[in-house]
């Protein structure tokens, strides 16, 4: 019900991009700790699976870093919309719109994937990004609590095989985003700081290959 309604609402805040800053507050936090957990800089290549109507998520992460950031989504509309806003906010040459499929899509160009909570199959994308990503890629993934203990169960197995590490939980409003690495020989001990932690000497990941 939450991802229906954020996604209406973002269709109809697309027909009016100047507005983008009162969308933005709804996600100025949440997407501020995912920037820290992934320590997301402008040397990343970032992919957004799961962009909709208002790629707000994009938009915050490419102007507050400075990287690079592809925007992937199934729906036309979507996609238009999002293009009309990216123009309109004259970010173009920092965001990209594409058509296409997280399960589908070969993500092995880029150093941070963020998969949207309304992107679909979240089992199928995580396997195809955990089969696919360069070793070192930072995943950050929100879900809601209803589909956690899937998604944490599969990451388990993924670890135990060695294809990722470092999985933290950071609890936001009415959702949650989970941050792991992809890794081949990756150990499941292995720790990353919390968004939540005093020691901000060490917010860097490892990123173990």
């Amino acid at each position: 019900m939450i991802a229906l309604l954020t996604r209406e609402l973002e269709k109809v805040f697309a027909q009016f991009p100047a507005t983008s800053s009162i969308l933005s507050l709804y996600y100025k936090n949440m997407v501020g700790k995912e920037i820290h957990m992934g320590n997301i800089c402008k040397n990343d290549k970032v992919l957004c699976i799961g962009g909709g109507s208002f790629p707000c998520t994009a938009l915050q992460i490419a102007q507050r870093t400075g990287a690079y950031v592809e925007v992937i989504d199934i729906d036309p509309i979507a996609i238009k919309n999002a293009r009309r806003v990216v123009a309109s906010l004259h970010m173009e040459k920092n965001i990209k719109i594409i058509e296409g499929r997280g399960q589908e899509i070969d993500p092995s160009r880029f150093s941070v994937i963020h998969i949207a909570r309304q992107a679909c199959p979240h089992i199928e994308i995580l396997n195809n990004i955990l089969n696919r990503a360069s070793n070192g890629a930072r995943i950050l993934m929100r879900s809601n609590k209803n589909h956690l203990k899937t998604i944490h169960r599969f990451l388990n197995e993924a670890c135990c095989n060695g294809k990722c590490c470092c999985m933290e939980k950071d609890y936001t409003f009415m959702q949650e985003t989970v941050f792991f690495i992809k890794s081949h020989g990756g150990k499941r001990n292995e720790k990353v700081s919390s968004v939540y932690s005093d020691d901000t000497t060490n917010s860097s990941p490892s990123l173990a290959g």
